[in-house]
């Protein structure tokens, strides 16, 4: 895929993603750039690069939180890794950023729910817990800003931002969560060119009402079937070891 910029047409999806808590998006594409527009891994820590071809990414996908082997003492059973890895996306959330928070706290606590209420539908393995299954959620990538136009300067590089991005394998969901006040018209403006320019990118906005202050509701119902039933395409849930070498023997 090179250095192009975003691109949606008919089946094509290729995109440059800059995520977290990142205050110039353009020092991150210039690591992108640095390593030559095709990193090892589709996910960095700080952006992803996809195309049609990359496998979703999952809560499991290495790259996106770099856990060392001191981060993982005592951690000794899937609860305890689960609570981690959602702390570390927390983490990457802005302070001020309530509501978003609320989306990622909730989705979690939806899809634990969700394995509970689906568990006849989860391939048996007496190895596995049922908790086990959350490690393979599609990864939320807070503040996410996608490439526009590409470029090596602060001059030439343009995004348009997300609160949150999941790339299932199949498409790009870029949510938008209402937040107090308006949106910045110059960037409501980007998002609505953007929305017609590339409406094989899934936008979806997610109300205040949706997601109330005052109750733990999650809007499961603005997302398809594909999407609830995350575990469809996975064998065996492997959980988040963010290094290559490292596999599930952890919650063994």
């Amino acid at each position: 895929m090179g250095r192009r910029p975003v691109r949606f047409g008919g089946r094509i999806i290729e995109a440059v993603i800059v995520y977290g808590l990142v205050t110039n998006p353009e020092t991150v594409l210039g690591q992108y750039h640095k390593a030559g527009g095709s990193p090892s891994t589709d996910l960095q820590i700080n952006y992803a690069e996809i195309e049609e071809s990359s496998p979703p990414l999952r809560l499991s996908t290495p790259g996106w939180a770099n856990f060392s082997l001191n981060n993982m003492q005592g951690v000794d059973s899937s609860e305890l890794l689960f609570e981690l890895a959602k702390e570390k996306i927390i983490t990457r959330i802005q302070p001020f950023s309530r509501r978003v928070r609320f989306f990622v706290e909730r989705y979690f606590e939806f899809m634990k729910d969700h394995i509970e209420a689906n568990l006849d539908q989860l391939p048996s393995d007496p190895l596995l817990m049922p908790l086990d299954w959350i490690f393979s959620v599609w990864l939320p990538l807070p503040h996410s800003r996608i490439l526009l136009s590409s470029g090596n300067d602060k001059k030439t590089a343009q995004f348009v931002e997300f609160d949150l991005i999941f790339w299932t394998g199949v498409e790009l969901l870029g949510i938008q969560v209402e937040q107090k006040g308006t949106m910045v018209k110059s960037k409501r403006e980007v998002l609505e060119r953007f929305s017609e320019k590339h409406p094989n990118f899934k936008v979806i906005s997610v109300t205040r009402d949706q997601l109330p202050d005052d109750e733990k509701k999650f809007p499961f119902e603005v997302f398809d079937e594909y999407f609830l039933n995350f575990w469809s395409d996975v064998e065996l849930p492997k959980g988040p070891l963010l290094h290559q070498n490292l596999n599930h023997e952890l919650l063994s």
